[in-house]
Parts: C-alpha cells; structure tokens; sequence
C-alpha cells in the first residue's frame, strides 16, 4: 500500500496534473485495499480513479469500468448493495455494448447477479446469472475459474428459490472443481463449500451444511 501511495504522489509530481496512469494507479490501490479490508478506503480510492477518467473523457474506457468495477466491490463487500448495484449494471451494459459475448461480459453480469441477490431481487438476477454461466463456459469451458465463480452465484441463488434440484449438481460440481483444480485458491474453495452450505440448509441437512461451513 505504502509502494502504491508513494508512485501516485511521484507521478503527480511529476506530470504536475492527474493522467491516465494516475487512474489505473488508483484503481489498484483500491483493489489492494479491498483485498487488505479498508472498504471504505478502497471504496473512495476507487471514485478518484473514476473521476480522473472522467475529467479525461474515458469514463467508458477499459480504465474508467475497472474503477466503477473496484468501486462496487468495495460497496458490496461493505453490504451496501444498493450502491453496487448501478455501477455493476452500467460496467455491464458497456462491457456488452464494446465486446459482446466475453468473459468480461460474464464476469460483469455475474457481479449484477450478486447484487440483485443480496437485495432480494431474485427474479431480475436469475436471467443475469444464467446467461452470466452460459458465456462463461462457451469462453472458457467448465473448469475455469470464471465458471466457477458464476456456477457458485447460480447454485445460491436457485437454494434461495427453493430450486435445490438444479442447484444441488452446481454446487457438487463446483466443490469438485474448486478441491481439484484450485486447492491453492481458498477463495475459490470457500466459496464453493458456501454454496454447498446453502444448498444442504435448503434440503434441511443442517449437519452436512455446518461442515461445509467449518
């Protein structure tokens, strides 16, 4: 953090104004941010990155969306969904209107589906989640990690509308994959037994969820 404060004030210094450099600079260090705990900081670090791509005129740009995408993390890991939200949403309408059926494209989706979730909103994120795990495996097969994730997202979501018979086979499939391909990841594995978790409280077997969670 402290190596990343120190090359935005030597840029700064530099340049005299905010460029684009500047903006990606600080679209990292938010994402550092995030990954260390400091949503809040992350949150605002991100909104500067956002500003100076607006100033720019590349508020649309690859940069400009990676800080409205760092910027609705930050929110979403601090619960405020409804703040997520818009930024998700336009980061994915861009991505679709600029490259089509990507991974970035599912990538973004998935993260609009999450925040519709969290609010409660089931039936606007499930189309989002569904389409979000269709491009994602035509990209980049079963296996990948983007598949993973979104496989994930879908399996919590079909537990929460009582859909346990599709969302049993997501959830088995992603703990498999996560335990096989990604052990290292404890992200990816956590997530994965989440899933399962919610799957098993859904059908009742609360012992089998508690050792997911545990």
């Amino acid at each position: 953090l402290a190596t990343l404060h120190g090359a935005i004030a030597e840029r700064r210094a530099l340049v005299g104004h905010d460029d684009f450099e500047i903006g990606n600079l600080l679209n990292t260090l938010s994402n550092a941010l995030t990954q260390a705990g400091l949503y809040e900081d992350a949150e605002a670090s991100a909104n500067e990155s956002y500003d100076v791509f607006q100033r720019l005129g590349q508020a649309d740009t690859d940069g400009g969306m990676a800080a409205l995408n760092s910027r609705g993390n930050a929110a979403l890991m601090m619960g405020h969904n409804e703040r997520a939200l818009p930024d998700f949403r336009h980061v994915a309408d861009m991505t679709r209107a600029l490259y089509g059926e990507t991974t970035k494209l599912a990538a973004s989706l998935n993260n609009v589906g999450v925040a519709l979730t969290r609010l409660g909103r089931y039936d606007e994120a499930l189309p989002c989640l569904e389409e979000a795990r269709r491009i994602a495996i035509a990209q980049n097969g079963e296996r990948s990690p983007l598949s993973v994730t979104v496989r994930v997202s879908l399996a919590e979501l079909y537990a929460r509308l009582g859909r346990v018979r599709e969302a049993e086979p997501l959830a088995e499939a992603a703990v498999a994959i996560a335990g096989t391909n990604y052990a290292a990841n404890k992200t990816i594995v956590a997530t994965a037994h989440r899933a399962r978790a919610s799957v098993r409280f859904a059908e009742g077997r609360e012992a089998e969820a508690r050792d997911d969670i545990e």
